[in-house]
């Protein structure tokens, strides 16, 4: 903003006055803002320290009579219901206390006042440790009550007997939430808007009590002590209390506590400003009729300088400094009409635009040459005319960077990319320089150039060369007589030429056997001269004179006149390819040999699901010759049932993706498991052109799997389950166990032989096996087929019985072992005699869950057997049910 001198005076004049106001009127606000935080100091202070004495004498008095009473209390209190009855209405502690509690050494509450069914335990808390340890009264930080959630501070005082031992504590407790000697105090006002806080002190200090009771128990603020003229903090005063580590805060809101100082310092303003009104109102009037004649002047020059190739009159007359003034003026405006003159012959005959821009960015002069090159009409529009010829997106920044750029004192170089108003895109170098008068920038000056035919040719020509000498092609250029002209680097490589060596003195036939060379005399050459082009393929020689077979294009230049100028061949070595060609004819054929004796049934299927290939495998399985299935749809070939089973598979391989599955052959009389592998078929774009159907039958391999897993789960003597298949049986019937009937038993026996090691000892190992095989036998006949029997090793086995209706059916199978294992053993080698100890274990379903409820009854159950074998063997102890 330009100010006129005659503002500028009446502004200077303002601030002094003002000033001067200001610092009188400021010395007096700040002793006055002094005497009043001093009186409001003095007052809360004497209210702080009162009230704190007040609430350190209730808390002391509550302790004192909480521990009158606890001397009252004997071991009749803690265990006699009326005694503590008696004990709780002779000693009245409600109130002062909300709550009186009678705490055992354990911590647990013994009895509540008033009544608390609920039980309660406080031996984790700090203050109820505290008193046991030092044997003294303590007073609790803030804690919610573990009887009603509420916040509350609580005493306690230490009870003991007679030799002076801990039986417990009398507590009472102090709810924030209700009238007390800190809840009272809560809802104490300070006068209009202020309150009380109290805080514990330490690290972290919380709110013991607040006007606000859901911020009880939280974090305090941090309230800070205020200068005496920090008018925006609220006024705190604190005290420290002696019997509890707190602090009592005083809390007098800014608006309260400093109200009088915000309503003296508004009025102090307010006579200020219209202390500033007045003088710059007086202040002008004075000077505007001392100005007036330099103002006439200013407003003469002003339209010159507007106008500068119009002469306006002023007035040189006058003896004083405007005339002087006047006089210098109009001399320097006729010699910038001269120049302006000269510059403007010089602009309308250069071939570039010429431009000037101001600080705004727009342009306040531009040639005819400017107007020409970017299509404009009239100078009006080339003001920022050239903004609108950049891309949309481009034009913002363009404008913000060209602003950027005329105020700044170094000059510009650019090449930009326009579009004209008639479609047509040009290319243009913009070159500007600053324009500094006495150090500052005025703006800038410039040229355009319009290079977009030069631009074009020279990214023509290095194109087609950046071609040429990258491209793995052979390029070759002669004259009309065959003599080289160019040769790429490809091509020299080819040739056996350095990339420098000279070429001029060769031909291109130099480098072509002579069938090559007769070949170009009588067809390749003339078809081009005729044509123009020629197309196909020769043989050429490399540089150790080795026949290259290559794919040739032979182009003929001619000038205006039809005469040919020169020719240009462009080779590419194609041996690989056609080597490669013929790899993959082989590579088919060998390929389509193996599919055909495959033990698997293969297929190929296009995207659109129509089968292109099968082999002989999959003629077989599908029973159909190979004519009937090619040109068909997986549906028609597998049929619709199967291929509804099958669709979802197919869709997953034609979106790209591997499969592999098992499935049963539901189409073979004969039961058969199969794996199928879908494998996409990707084309060089990565696009799914089909699939590949491979079907092998693996129902050999999975009955052989079964096989060995049965082996390795039964013990090959006895043909009962094994460890390994007992356990995996347990496993199966854990799993099974939520389903099963609640109250239904299970059974677990272990079963012992007795004497057994000496029919090893006296008759060998072959006659102790036989005798296990027939008493495995024996336990078959026992049980149900869907009970469990297995051989853990040696001479011990177990029986798994479940569905019993009680432990006395366990028994009844349990006596029949006993008994088939006293029966005589008829062996090859005689007549033998044996007994079996038997060890019984009953549960529920739900008790045995997992595995490890299995081993838990497994271990009961070989404690019952070892208890059979101290019975004297032959017998068989149960234990009771096990409870979960």
């Amino acid at each position: 903003m330009n100010l006129t001198l005659k503002t500028k005076a009446a502004l200077v004049t303002t601030l002094v006055v003002l000033a001067t106001v200001s610092l009188a009127g400021g010395w007096l606000y700040r002793q006055q803002a002094r005497d009043h935080v001093a009186l409001l100091r003095s007052q809360q202070d004497t209210l702080a320290s009162a009230m704190a004495a007040n609430l350190d004498f209730k808390l002391a008095a509550s302790l004192a009579a909480l521990a009158g009473a606890a001397r009252r209390v004997d071991a009749a209190v803690l265990t006699s219901p009326a005694a503590q009855a008696r004990f709780f209405e002779a000693n009245a502690l409600r109130p002062p206390f909300n709550g009186v509690a009678i705490v055992g050494d354990d911590g647990m509450v013994a009895l509540n006042d008033p009544p608390n069914t609920a039980p309660v335990n406080i031996g984790d808390r700090d203050y109820f440790r505290q008193a046991r340890v030092t044997g003294q009264p303590t007073i609790s930080a803030p804690v919610l009550s573990r009887s009603n959630g509420h916040p509350v501070v609580l005493m306690a005082v230490p009870l003991f007997d007679a030799n002076h031992r801990f039986i417990g504590a009398l507590a009472g407790g102090l709810d924030l939430l209700s009238d007390n000697a800190l809840g009272d105090l809560g809802h104490a006002h300070v006068g209009a808007s202020g309150h009380y806080e109290v805080v514990t002190r330490d690290l972290s200090p919380l709110y013991v009590m607040h006007p606000d009771p859901a911020l009880l128990m939280k974090p305090a603020a941090n309230l800070a002590t205020p200068d005496d003229l920090d008018t925006g903090r609220d006024f705190v005063t604190r005290r420290t209390l002696r019997h509890v580590p707190w602090e009592l805060r005083i809390v007098i809101p800014a608006h309260e506590a400093f109200g009088p100082l915000q309503r003296a310092r508004r009025t102090l303003l307010l006579a200020l400003l219209l202390t500033g009104i007045g003088t710059v109102l007086a202040v002008s009037a004075g000077l505007g009729w001392l100005m007036r004649p330099l103002e006439t002047l200013w407003r003469s020059m002003r339209e010159q300088r507007r106008t500068p190739d119009v002469v306006v009159p002023i007035d040189t007359r006058a003896n004083d400094e405007r005339g002087q003034l006047a006089r210098e003026f109009e001399g320097l405006m006729h010699e910038l009409r001269a120049q302006r003159a000269e510059l403007a012959a010089v602009s309308d005959t250069s071939p570039l635009g010429l431009f000037r821009a101001g600080l705004d960015g727009r342009l306040s002069y531009v040639n005819d040459a400017y107007l020409r090159i970017h299509g404009f009409a009239d100078r009006d529009e080339a003001a920022e005319g050239w903004i609108g010829m950049l891309p949309k997106d481009d034009q913002d920044e363009a404008r913000q960077a060209w602003r950027r750029i005329v105020t700044e004192p170094v000059g510009m170089h650019v090449t930009r990319r326009l579009q004209r108003a008639d479609g047509r895109t040009i290319v243009v170098v913009v070159r500007s320089a600053p324009i500094v008068i006495d150090g500052r920038v005025q703006g800038h000056v410039g040229t355009v150039a319009d290079v977009t035919e030069r631009i074009e040719g020279d990214r023509a020509l290095r194109t087609q060369a950046a071609i040429f000498e990258a491209t793995t092609d052979f390029v070759v250029q002669t004259d009309h007589k065959g003599r080289l002209l160019y040769v790429n680097p490809a091509a020299r490589r080819m040739m056996g030429l350095a990339p420098d060596a000279p070429i001029k003195h060769l031909t291109a036939l130099s480098f072509n056997p002579p069938a090559t060379v007769a070949r170009h005399a009588v067809e390749i050459v003339p078809t081009a001269v005729d044509k123009g082009v020629w197309a196909g393929e020769t043989v050429q020689w490399d540089a150790q004179h080795r026949e290259v077979l290559v794919s040739h294009l032979l182009l003929a230049h001619k000038d205006r006149h039809g005469r040919v100028e020169a020719f240009s061949a462009i080779l590419r070595d194609i041996t690989a390819q056609k080597s490669a060609q013929q790899a993959l004819h082989r590579s088919e054929a060998v390929l389509r040999s193996l599919t055909e004796v495959v033990p698997m049934a293969i297929a190929v299927v296009d995207k659109t699901q129509r089968c292109v290939f099968v082999n002989q495998g999959f003629e077989a399985w599908v029973g159909r010759p190979r004519d009937q299935l090619l040109g068909h749809t997986a549906e028609e070939v597998v049929g619709a049932e199967e291929y509804a089973i099958r669709r979802p598979w197919i869709e997953r391989v034609l979106a790209g993706e591997r499969l592999t599955f098992e499935r049963d052959d539901p189409s073979r009389e004969q039961h058969r498991h199969v794996r199928v592998d879908y494998i996409p078929l990707f084309d060089e774009a990565g696009e799914v052109e089909g699939f590949v159907a491979v079907t092998t039958d693996i129902s050999a391999a999975r009955a052989e799997e079964r096989r060995l897993r049965d082996l390795a789960q039964t013990d090959p003597l006895t043909q009962v389950l094994n460890r390994t298949g007992f356990q995996r049986a347990l496993d199966d019937r854990a799993a099974r166990a939520p389903d099963e009937a609640p109250d239904a038993l299970v059974a677990l026996l272990y079963i012992d032989l007795d004497r057994f090691k000496p029919v090893n000892d006296l008759y060998g190992h072959a006659v102790g096996d036989q005798l296990l095989q027939m008493f495995a036998r024996r336990l078959r006949q026992l049980v149900r087929p869907t009970d469990l029997i297995a051989r853990l090793g040696g001479d011990e086995f177990v029986l798994v019985i479940d569905g019993l209706h009680e432990e006395a059916n366990a028994m009844i199978v349990a006596d029949k072992v006993v008994a088939a294992a006293e029966l005589p053993f008829e062996l090859p080698a005689g007549t033998l005699q044996v007994s079996a100890s038997v060890g019984v274990a009953c549960w529920r379903p739900g008790d045995a869950a997992t595995a490890g409820g299995w081993t838990q009854a497994l271990e009961r159950a070989d404690a019952m057997l070892y208890r059979a074998k101290a019975a004297g063997r032959g017998h068989a102890v149960a234990n009771a049910t096990m409870d979960a």
